[in-house]
This record gives structure tokens, C-alpha cells and sequence, in this order.
């Protein structure tokens, strides 16, 4: 069954890459060792989002660079040995940690970072592929018909790179949608005024890389031509959105629908705001979060709420979510569940309200902090009280048909195989990959895939006997108890000692071989075991 772990690296001091969510984070820092300015990272630890938002736990604010590959793989070591294999949705580090607790954890890190033979792995800067730079010198000094909007572009879609002489342009598509017509034309775009090398960012937008200043007029007409010009990429006006009920069987409310509704409303009635970079908008179709609703400074994930006999589409309303004026990060707070109908006037009494009080420049988030949870639960509540439910309520966007609810498996979701001849096919491919791996004198993973092949062995045993063994830690513990000591499993020794042998022994060619040979040996004896399992029932 699939599992995640997501690592995040953030590009500057300011936490642009939302490493506060991920399994792992690294966010850069220098610090003076020894008289000598060394690279390092701060570490974060077990974020997440979906139904359950975590914040990731500090591990240390500053490690040395040649160190967090072997961290990194100590950590995967230990959440594969220890993490949820069962229920799908707990199939994450932020349980296990909540589970076993940070400290623990770490110790368990540590135990299998002095057993890997790279303790430290020095980063090559150089060892990269850079991004092709275009070779045109010269492009039309045309200028665009609509100006004015080209001067908003300018201000909002594109900026100085670092690398002295060129912009990044930024490219703003609604609910991140391309139909492929478009895509054609902006590759051929993309190759005329830029680098092949496009970026999909997070808020669903693209992002076109090393475009000469002298080249800014033709790329804006070229993309205007596409209706790929509009200003406002990553601004209040750029609601991210996911595809919910569209296409979502996981979709409770129209994200798509919702997200085109109040950037109708941010454009006719907020002309100005188009330039507020801090406030974010986001929309999921249900509480999963696919588009991470959690941190946005305005966030919504669809439900449903019955009012009387009716059952309207809605969404919960979260507020103070995302990165605060110092780069800090934070999960939204869950504030009111809301008539889905309602949400536009929801956002202007939030807009209207913030601008009306504000300090100065303050920070959306910072607003919400200062004013606290209550003030906004009292501005939106009476929005919900409906006196009157009509054929308005009962229709969500971009939908004519009357609201129902229907869940089935989602988008974001893989339903779950787990037959014990399934388990035994893919260890016999994950020897395969064991065999090549050595053959190709790849030590570390040659043995790190016999260990999983002999885990996911006992797991196969273990599921005939219907035994725990969701996690690694649990075959491991259940194996011997079952088989070995019952004698019903024909094996010299036990089964606890050969799963650690990969702590015990060094990534050598010697211990690779045998290894191997103990494991290839071992899987055969259980496929022999689960033959004679089926022949006599």
C-alpha cells in the first residue's frame, strides 16, 4: 500500500517552500564554525495537512549540509520500520510521531544513523543539470495595446532574477487549469522568450525562467494572445483551488465553482487589492486539503450543513493560516461552517472588516491574531442564519442541479491491496531490484532492499495467521512468537536477529552477497510454507 513522506526545501530564510508541512523541512542557514562560514539548514519534522493539519517539530536550527542526506535516510529507515502499513490515513510520520513521541523517535534515528555506513555525504553544488539559456537576442519593442495592463503585469508577474540580467516571469491560471491548444502555444512562447526549463509552482501558476528585459513587451503580447497575461499571479485575486466535485469522488462542495465566483467578486469590487501579496485564498472540496486550505490566510473545505429538512453544499471557514509578516508559519483555525452560497458575502465582511481596522500596514495574519478567533466568529455568524432556504442555497456553484451528497474514492486516494500472493509478487520484484542493484555494486541499496524484501516476507506469513503486521516493527515482534518458536516455520535462529543484521554489519560487497543469498533463501522457504497453506485447506 502507497505511503508518503514528503521533503521540502525552502530557497531563502523566509519559509517560501512551507516546510512547516512536510515530513522534513531544511530551510538554509549560515553559521561561523571554526572561524570558517559553513552552510547548514534549520530541520523541521513531521508536518502534514489533510483531515488532521500538523505543524513539523524543530529539530535543530542548524545542521551542516554533508549531514542531512544521512539524516534524511536514517529518518526514512525508521518510518518505514515503525509507520502505519494498515489504514491508509494514517499512513503518515505525523502519526507515528504523535504516536511514539518526538524524543523517542530521534533516539531511534540516531541508533540507525550510526549504523549506516555514509555517516556524512558532502554536497556537490556543481553537480546539476543548469537550466538551458535562450540564445535570441532581440524581439519586437512593440508595445501592447492595453497598457495599463501591461504595467500591472509587469508589477505583479514578474521579477528580478538573481543571475544579473534576467526576470522570472510568473504565468497566473485559473484554478491551475491549460487546455492543451494553450499548452502547444506556450511551449513554443516559452522557447521564443525563455528558458525550456518551466517551473509549476505551488499556487498552480507557471513560471518561466531567464527572459531578457528586452523581451518583456513580446512575451506579454505573446501570452496575452492566450489569455495568459492576466496580472495578479499570487495575489488575493489568485484563489487556488482543487478540482473537488468536478472530478473528485471525495468532493463534499464545489472548490472550481467557488474559486470562480470570488474572483469574479475580487475584480469588480476590490479594483486595488489586486496588488495584496499577503492575503491567500484557498479552496479544497473537502477536508483533505488538497489545496492546502490549512494555510491560507482565508480558507474554506467543503461540507455539508442541513438547515430545517434541507442539506445546503457549505464550507468550514478557516482564518490565520500561512506565513506571518516575520516568515513564521501557521495552521488556520476553523472558525463557522457556512452556507457554501454565502461565501462571497463571508469574504467581503472579512476584507471590508480588515481594511476598515487595520493598524497601518499590519499583516492580515497578524490582524487576525491581534483581534482573535471570537471577533470573527461574531462577524460571520449571522450569515448563517438563514430565514429562508430557497432554490439558490440548494444549488452549489457552477452546478443547475439540486445539492446531494455523494462520497466514494477520491482523487487523492489508492484504494488498498493487501492479499498475501500480492505481497509475495512484490517481494519478488523488490529482489530483483536487490540483485541488480549489487550486480551493479551498489551496496547500501542492494542490502536495504533485502531488508524490505525479508520484512514484506514475514508480512505475507503473518497475514495467513491474521496477525499484526501493519508496521515493520510489528512483523518483526509477531514473527518469531508465530513461526519460529512454534517450529511451524523451518528456520535456524530468529527472525528478530536477521531483519538486524543490516544494523549489525557494514555495506560491504562480502555482506551484500550474503545477505542476499540468506534472504532469497529465506522467501523461498515461506513460498514453499504458503503452497502447502492452500493445498491442505
Amino acid at each position: 500500500m502507497g505511503r508518503k513522506f514528503k521533503i521540502a526545501f525552502s530557497s531563502s530564510d523566509r519559509d517560501s517552500a512551507f516546510t512547516f508541512i512536510h515530513d522534513l523541512g531544511f530551510i538554509p542557514r549560515q553559521k561561523e564554525i571554526n572561524r570558517k562560514l559553513v552552510r547548514g539548514f534549520r530541520v523541521v519534522l513531521a508536518g502534514g495537512l489533510g483531515a488532521q493539519p500538523f505543524m513539523a517539530h524543530r529539530i535543530t536550527d542548524f545542521m551542516e549540509e554533508d549531514r542531512i542526506i544521512p539524516f534524511t535516510e536514517a529518518c526514512l529507515r525508521i518510518f518505514d520500520r515503525y509507520g502505519e502499513r494498515a489504514k491508509r490515513h494514517k499512513a503518515r510520520l505525523k502519526y507515528l510521531i504523535q504516536d511514539m513521541g518526538i524524543d523517542p523517535f530521534l533516539e531511534l534515528v540516531q541508533t540507525e544513523w550510526e549504523s549506516l555506513s555514509v555517516k556524512t555525504f558532502p554536497i556537490d553544488l556543481n553537480d546539476y543539470t543548469a537550466s538551458e539559456i535562450p540564445e535570441r537576442s532581440a524581439w519586437s519593442s512593440e508595445d501592447p495595446v492595453n497598457f495599463q495592463k501591461y504595467e500591472r503585469w509587469l508589477r505583479l508577474n514578474q521579477y528580478e532574477q538573481k543571475q544579473k540580467g534576467y526576470c522570472a516571469v510568473q504565468i497566473k491560471l485559473p484554478s491551475g487549469n491549460i487546455n492543451a491548444e494553450n499548452a502547444r502555444k506556450l511551449a513554443k512562447i516559452a522557447r521564443d522568450h525563455a528558458s525550456a526549463d518551466m517551473r509549476i509552482t505551488v499556487n498552480q501558476g507557471i513560471l518561466l525562467k531567464y527572459v531578457k528585459p528586452e523581451a518583456l513587451k513580446s512575451l506579454f503580447i505573446a501570452l496575452d494572445t492566450i489569455n495568459l497575461a492576466e496580472p495578479g499571479f499570487d495575489t488575493l485575486y489568485d484563489v487556488t483551488a482543487c478540482p473537488g466535485t468536478d472530478t473528485c469522488n471525495l468532493g463534499i462542495a464545489s472548490s472550481v465553482g467557488l474559486a470562480e465566483e470570488l474572483e469574479k467578486v475580487l475584480t469588480k469590487e476590490y479594483g486595488d487589492i489586486v496588488f495584496e501579496k499577503e492575503i491567500k485564498v484557498k479552496i479544497s472540496g473537502c477536508m483533505n486539503g488538497c489545496a492546502h486550505h490549512a494555510i491560507a490566510s482565508i480558507g474554506f473545505h467543503g461540507m455539508a450543513m442541513k438547515i430545517g429538512q434541507y442539506i445546503l453544499p457549505a464550507m468550514q471557514v478557516l482564518l490565520g493560516g500561512g506565513l506571518d509578516s516575520s516568515g513564521n508559519g501557521a495552521i488556520a483555525e476553523k472558525i463557522i461552517k457556512l452556507p457554501s452560497k454565502c461565501i462571497p458575502d463571508a469574504v467581503r465582511s472579512l476584507l471590508n472588516n480588515y481594511q476598515e481596522n487595520m493598524k497601518d500596514d499590519e499583516n492580515f495574519n497578524d490582524y487576525y491574531n491581534r483581534m482573535g478567533k471570537n471577533h470573527f466568529y461574531t462577524l460571520l455568524k449571522p450569515l448563517g442564519e438563514l430565514k429562508e432556504v430557497n432554490q439558490f442555497h440548494l444549488m452549489d456553484w457552477g452546478n443547475e442541479k439540486i445539492y446531494e451528497t455523494k462520497i466514494g474514492i477520491g482523487e487523492c486516494a489508492v484504494p488498498m491491496m493487501d492479499m498475501v500472493g500480492v505481497v509475495f509478487e512484490e517481494v519478488r520484484e523488490t529482489l530483483n531490484r536487490a540483485k541488480e542493484a549489487i550486480n551493479q555494486r551498489e551496496w547500501v541499496e542492494g542490502i536495504y532492499y533485502c531488508y524490505t524484501a525479508l520484512l514484506n516476507t514475514g508480512k505475507a506469513l503473518l497475514l495467513t495467521k491474521e496477525k499484526p503486521c501493519n508496521t515493520h516493527i510489528s512483523v518483526i515482534k509477531n514473527f518469531d512468537p508465530t513461526f519460529i518458536e512454534s517450529k511451524e516455520f523451518e528456520w535456524d535462529g530468529s527472525f528478530h536477529d536477521l531483519v538486524f543484521q543490516i544494523n549489525t554489519n557494514g555495506s560491504s560487497s562480502e555482506f551484500a552477497d550474503t545477505y542476499y543469498n540468506i534472504v532469497e533463501d529465506f522467501y523461498t522457504r515461506a513460498i514453499a510454507y504458503r503452497e502447502s497453506q492452500l493445498q491442505s485447506t
